[in-house]
């Protein structure tokens, strides 16, 4: 079992104010999703640590970076401080963010809001840039195509009960995101790539982490052509979260 966590979907503002929040955020931060949605994320970290949160919110886009974990502090409703770890994730029209614990990248940010960082990744996707990007330029450059599915982590064949609506420029094919809804991800998966697609899960469920799998789907299940997929699944306590883009995108 994960440990209590929560999903977070926040717009592309500089406040990255909240869309949605699961209802899980209440047994972690003590808020109900209602309190949150609308607000900046902002509002609910450490004072002196906004600087370097700014920062690094900046450089996930500037950088279009997924999977990225800042460990840092969080206010609880009661007024406390809570340490966090979140994992951001740029997807088409906004930053997806969960709690967890494992990722490619990590940035703490220290008591006095110096940031301490340790990069797996082999490279970016693409050089950082010499003086930080103005904010719209850095959303306006932001072109290539991700989406992001719910499954239910607690069925076998890991249900989808929510997509954004972009799934249909990754899959090219209008009504795929009301297609695969509530049918599990095997029923488009390709029959040769689903035992290693679901170890890769089962691994990652195991050690309540991330895996990275890439696949072939049946476009007949959701009315348009085969295509290759490769998808980040992150594992909190109520969802997978899964990150899904063209194999051809890659760079």
């Amino acid at each position: 079992m994960a440990q209590q966590s929560f999903i977070s979907f926040h717009d592309l503002t500089p406040d990255g104010s909240y869309l949605y929040a699961t209802p899980s955020v209440q047994q972690v931060l003590g808020y109900h999703p209602s309190e949150m949605v609308g607000r900046s994320a902002y509002d609910f970290f450490f004072p002196a640590e906004i600087p370097a949160c700014k920062a690094l919110h900046l450089e996930t886009i500037s950088l279009q970076k997924v999977a990225v974990v800042t460990t840092l502090r969080m206010r609880h409703r009661a007024g406390h401080f809570v340490k966090a770890s979140i994992v951001s994730n740029l997807i088409s029209g906004c930053i997806v963010a969960t709690r967890e614990m494992t990722s490619q990248e990590v940035h703490v940010i220290e008591a006095n809001g110096v940031v301490v960082s340790k990069q797996w990744s082999r490279h970016r996707l693409q050089p950082a840039p010499a003086e930080p990007a103005r904010w719209a330029d850095a959303v306006a450059a932001f072109s290539e195509i991700r989406s992001c599915l719910l499954l239910d982590r607690f069925t076998a064949g890991l249900t989808c009960v929510y997509a954004t609506a972009s799934l249909a420029d990754v899959l090219e094919t209008p009504g795929a995101p009301d297609a695969i809804i509530n049918r599990s991800i095997l029923d488009w998966i390709h029959p040769q790539c689903r035992e290693s697609v679901m170890t890769e899960v089962g691994r990652a469920k195991s050690m309540d982490g991330i895996c990275h799998v890439r696949f072939a789907t049946i476009g007949a299940v959701y009315g348009g052509a085969d295509v290759e997929v490769e998808v980040v699944m992150q594992c909190c306590s109520d969802a997978i979260l899964a990150i899904v883009r063209p194999f051809a995108n890659q760079v």
